[in-house]
């Protein structure tokens, strides 16, 4: 801004210089000859001058009177010469002084205003180039720390991922090792188990060989007898020999009892060769099961198939008499198990299960398949509650009353008769007695039915008295 003041401020002063000029000399011709005839005056220049210096002069109001009708005296003003150039050429002169004498001043005091500072910009420039070289290199080494700096935290971000692997693998490792030990532990117990059987099993055989000893000692001593021995000597020897068998198999029944297990075959001294009386019911499930006689799990656990059995699709599917007064009887089912290697299924025949949900007394006989034969036979204590929880009976902690390893007939097809007579419990499968139990009390009247596994399928269900 300043050196544009410095260049333009002399034509600025010689502009308003002209534009003063011009006003004095329009003053002037104002009050010339020339002037004076424009206004309305008349006669020549001498008569101009000579009323300009005698007669007075009048003003007139405009526009009452013409021109050449208004007689009243006129008053001109004095003649003027012009001195207009001499104050003109003063002016300028004067302002031309003032214009060099701001120049002088202007170049004394900003002398960098009309390039004669240049010299001490160039040092200025310099400097700061040599300050902004210092601030480079400043940023240069702040940002060669904060590589550093940065390189230092992915390090140490590395040995810590280190850490947490090495962490997750020990972790993982301990698991592996707990697994391990718990599988480890799971087959000690079976081992356990499966030893506890064998030594079971191995005791209920040496009672029975005890006891067929004994037998054959008996027959060989009554053979004697009857050749060389009186009937006195015969009575005292049938005693002897029947308080051994009878004290054998006391054994036997007391390690049945007490391990709830044994492996030799019950007696089938039961059901009658008499024809059996007209049955209470025989369902055959033709149109599904019969609502009068029958209460469920559920509708959807039940459907009947193409050979008009009733198939189970549920998980916990069972099937009870709505009469819940059955005492002494005979149950005869027809089921059809789930057949398969290594297709292990558990299939209950219910007993004398009371109404009330939480009333103990109620039996279940199990029937245990490997897919393809039965394997073992068990009678255990049940109420209604564990018929109705989610958990299928095999998995539930049940009261075992005895179980039988068994050699049995093959899947599917099986056969099964319950008789039930006060407190003795008879089970066979396909016709073969599998299970003889006395309880210590006859159990209460009940409910009887089934509960089976998803496919297994029921083509009938029959009660005798």
């Amino acid at each position: 801004m300043t050196k544009i003041f410095v260049f333009f401020a002399p034509s600025w002063f010689v502009m308003m210089f002209f534009k003063l000029f011009v006003k004095f000399k329009a003053f002037a011709l104002i009050n010339s000859p020339a002037a004076f005839c424009f206004r309305g005056g008349s006669g020549t220049l001498e008569t101009w001058r000579k009323d300009t210096r005698e007669k007075p002069c009048m003003s007139r109001p405009d526009s009452l009177l013409p021109i050449d009708e208004d007689t009243r005296p006129r008053i001109y003003p004095p003649e003027r010469r012009s001195n207009g150039l001499p104050c003109a050429l003063g002016l300028l002169v004067l302002l031309l002084s003032l214009t060099i004498v701001g120049l002088v001043i202007i170049i004394v005091a900003r002398p960098d205003v009309v390039g004669l500072g240049l010299l001490e910009d160039i040092s200025l420039t310099q400097v700061g180039f040599q300050q902004t070289s210092e601030a480079l290199g400043g940023t240069v080494v702040a940002l060669d720390n904060a590589a550093a700096t940065n390189a230092q935290a992915a390090f140490d971000n590395a040995i810590t991922l280190a850490a947490n692997e090495t962490t997750r693998t020990a972790l993982e490792n301990q698991r592996i090792g707990l697994e391990q030990a718990a599988t480890q532990s799971v087959l000690d117990s079976l081992a356990t188990q499966t030893a506890v059987a064998a030594a079971n099993a191995q005791q209920a055989t040496n009672n029975a060989i005890v006891y067929q000893q004994t037998q054959a000692a008996y027959q060989q001593t009554q053979a004697a007898l009857d050749q060389t021995a009186t009937q006195a000597v015969l009575q005292s020897t049938q005693s002897a020999v029947q308080l051994q068998g009878t004290q054998a198999a006391l054994n036997q029944n007391a390690t049945a009892a007490a391990l709830g297990f044994a492996t030799g075959t019950p007696s089938s001294d039961f059901l009658s060769a008499t024809p059996p009386p007209q049955a209470v019911f025989d369902e055959r499930f033709a149109d599904g099961a019969n609502e009068g006689l029958w209460t469920f799990s559920s509708v959807d656990d039940w459907g009947v198939g193409e050979d008009g059995s009733l198939l189970a699709r549920g998980q916990t599917n069972w099937l009870l008499t709505l009469d819940a007064t059955y005492d002494d009887y005979i149950l005869d089912a027809d089921l059809i198990v789930i057949q398969g290697n290594g297709l292990q299924s558990f299939n209950y025949i219910l007993l004398n299960v009371p109404e009330a949900d939480d009333t103990p007394g109620g039996l279940a006989l199990e029937l245990a398949y490997d897919g393809l034969l039965l394997r073992a036979v068990g009678l255990y204590r049940i109420t209604r509650a564990n018929l109705r929880s989610q958990d299928f009976l095999s998995r539930q902690s049940l009261e075992a009353i005895q179980a039988v390893q068994v050699e049995g007939p093959p899947a599917p097809d099986a056969n099964v008769r319950v008789e039930v007579r006060g407190s003795r419990v008879i089970a066979a499968v396909n016709g073969d007695v599998l299970l003889d139990v006395t309880l210590q009390e006859a159990p209460p009247p009940g409910s009887v039915g089934v509960y089976v596994p998803t496919g297994t399928r029921i083509e009938s269900i029959a009660l005798l008295p």
